[in-house]
């Protein structure tokens, strides 16, 4: 059975649910202040991985695009464990005990002038005092259905201190829609990957989709690279968008460029079917949010990169397309049976996506399990035979290269 040392991540959005940034902790929480410190220094040392700037063969650095929110422990903070990382690239969460120690919150106080943001984490508001909440920009809060007016109360006090208020287990848009009106403004769950109440969802796809749907399928039938440049050819924006592509620097393109022709001889046709697929999903940027976008593409890579040592090179590159599709629905507005009816996508895909079964399916149960903070049964997952630190590994690769996707 895995052990408990995998690492979950929590979507932060703001009330336009843009993505703010990641905490992250521990798939199970520690039990004893020893191993809550212990696990806090693991969760920094992959932290330090995620946010490394130097990339070999990169032209440039590598700079992650949001903060990474991760437990602070005072001991930590007295041993200058955080100075290292750049004060915009984390957020740290501390307790009222951590802020009542002087040295600690003097210590507090100075990364916090330096850029460093800080959440108060298990705060009894009714009874803090203000001097201690003043300390940090953000405070942990927890939605009690059955307390709808002392929390108003408590939240309109909290407003006038300009503090942000982090709704923590956001599972669904209704108490998404409550917490919005109870003024809080930061929150960390999943609701965003469902699709809103009262959303219509189309039965069929935009034309332009619909061109990058007929592309994909014939690279998928191995079709003449004829008839590829002759479809790519009759659509400026793919075209664009393709030429766009093979020019970036991630591409590390070192020849002159002749016909799309050659644009498809330099990719093969694999990468060109990835690429679609990638386009496809971004292909309608008012439909999504750049938090959607950064999961389906962290799903993806990350499937892949979990089959690459189970799997044929062939499986791993359909596990892509696996994770990436399975927020298709949410990223087109159609269902998922309507949009996957409209390409021909590799049996074991569809197993996954539509019946929840196959040899793909376990790969997606374990990328979700790592993207919510509710413990997923992942012990029939045991077969597999993958590592927690290969597990842990994939997850903040797939997250670098989500953020190299969208940049």
């Amino acid at each position: 059975m895995f052990d408990t040392q995998v690492i979950v991540r929590d979507v932060l959005l703001n009330t336009d649910q843009q993505l703010i940034g990641y905490q992250f902790f521990w798939r199970e929480p520690a039990l004893t202040p020893g191993d809550l410190l212990l696990e806090a220094r693991d969760v920094l040392g992959w932290i330090s991985q995620l946010l490394d700037p130097y990339e070999e063969g990169a032209e440039e650095p590598f700079k992650f695009g949001y903060r990474c929110y991760l437990y602070a422990p005072a001991e930590m903070l007295r041993e200058s464990a955080f100075v290292s990382f750049p004060p915009h690239a984390l957020g740290l969460i501390v307790s009222t005990e951590t802020l009542s120690d002087p040295q600690t919150c003097q210590i507090v106080q100075a990364m916090r002038k330096a850029g460093y943001e800080f959440v108060l984490r298990g705060a009894d508001l009714a009874v803090l005092r203000p001097e201690i909440l003043e300390i940090c920009q953000m405070v942990e809060v927890q939605f009690e259905a059955g307390n709808f007016t002392a929390q108003a109360r408590i939240y309109a006090l909290l407003k006038k201190l300009s503090l942000s208020m982090v709704a923590n287990q956001v599972f669904s848009w209704s108490e998404y829609a409550i917490c919005n009106k109870l003024g809080l403004n930061v929150f960390a769950g999943h609701f965003f990957l469902e699709p809103p109440p009262g959303e219509e969802q189309s039965k069929t796809i935009p034309s332009s989709q619909a061109t990058l749907l007929r592309l994909m399928e014939a690279v998928h039938a191995d079709a003449d690279i004829t008839e590829l440049e002759e479809l790519i050819k009759y659509d400026i924006g793919v075209s664009y968008k393709l030429l766009h592509y093979i020019h970036s620097a991630s591409f590390g393109l070192r020849c002159e460029i002749k016909s799309l022709r050659h644009v498809i001889q330099l990719l093969g046709y694999k990468p060109l079917y990835r690429w679609l697929a990638v386009l496809l999903a971004t292909s309608d940027p008012e439909r999504h949010s750049a938090a959607l976008l950064q999961a389906a593409f962290t799903r993806g890579r990350m499937m892949e990169l979990l089959g690459s040592v189970l799997l044929t090179k062939a499986d791993a590159e359909n596990l892509f397309i696996t994770g990436m599709f399975s927020l298709l629905d949410r990223l087109l507005g159609v269902s998922m049976a309507d949009a996957l009816a409209q390409i021909n996508l590799p049996e074991a895909v569809g197993e996954a996506l539509i019946d929840g079964t196959g040899l793909y399916y376990p790969f997606l149960v374990l990328t979700k399990s790592c993207e919510t903070v509710i413990a997923a049964d992942v012990s029939h997952l045991d077969g597999l035979g993958i590592s927690t630190a290969h597990i842990n590994q994939a997850h903040f690769e797939a997250l670098r290269w989500a953020q190299r996707l969208a940049s």
